[in-house]
């Protein structure tokens, strides 16, 4: 999405899409200062869809306003990524025990989204990272929807966008992408044969190497 291709009809959830994705590949960068009218300069349109597109970032987590200061990109630091793959380490190990709940449905589901991010590697990593970032928080809730307890699930959301902040900028590699699918592969085959022991495993085994690729990748003096 460009600048140039906002529909005025849309404005709003344009507006909010833009800068969302600029966040989410790093073109504002973690602790960026955003000024309302300097964007709005940019994409030529008035401050009130640009400060609407603020407030839903900030309920995203993505962004942080301070009263008087601005509001600027959020940052996350290496023992925040350990916190948040120790919750969902917790979390989706958990699910994993209430295997006999998953559909049909649910599992052809996961393996469409497995063969869609197969489909987006090249050399690099994935050739449309928004479109992996989607189906793999998908993926992720799917798992987590297991447990049928909506607290969880809600507590679960909150984690996702600073996940989306780090990995978009550290999580683009192709020996990454190439593992990714390969370990959701084997989660949703696990699934597939109903064997909670290795579906356990496969979770963990997944969120232990993400976590590692995202800390080899992180600055080591960021606390």
């Amino acid at each position: 999405m460009s600048a140039s291709t906002l529909n005025l009809s849309q404005l709003n959830q344009q507006v909010y899409e833009l800068l969302k994705e600029r966040i989410l590949t790093g073109a504002f960068g973690p602790g960026q200062r955003l000024s309302i009218s300097a964007i709005a300069r940019q994409l030529d349109v008035s401050v009130t869809p640009v400060r609407d597109a603020l407030r839903r970032l900030a309920a995203d987590g993505l962004v942080t306003m301070l009263p008087r200061r601005g509001t600027f990109v959020s940052e996350f630091t290496r023992r925040a990524v350990q916190e948040i793959f120790q919750a969902r380490r917790i979390i989706e190990g958990a699910s994993a025990e209430e295997l006999d709940r998953a559909s049909d449905q649910t599992i052809r589901r996961m393996e469409e989204i497995v063969d869609m991010q197969d489909s987006l590697r090249d050399g690099t990593g994935f050739t449309d990272y928004e479109t992996h970032i989607t189906g793999d928080t998908e993926f992720h809730r799917h798992i987590v929807d297991l447990l049928g307890n909506e607290r969880i699930a809600k507590f679960y959301e909150e984690l996702r966008w600073p996940m989306q902040i780090t990995r978009g900028l550290f999580y683009t590699n192709s020996l990454r992408a190439d593992r990714t699918v390969s370990e959701h592969r084997a989660i949703a085959n696990a699934m597939k044969e109903k064997d909670v022991k290795e579906l356990k495993k496969a979770i963990l085994d997944h969120l232990n190497n993400a976590e590692a690729n995202l800390l080899q990748h992180m600055p080591a003096n960021d606390e």
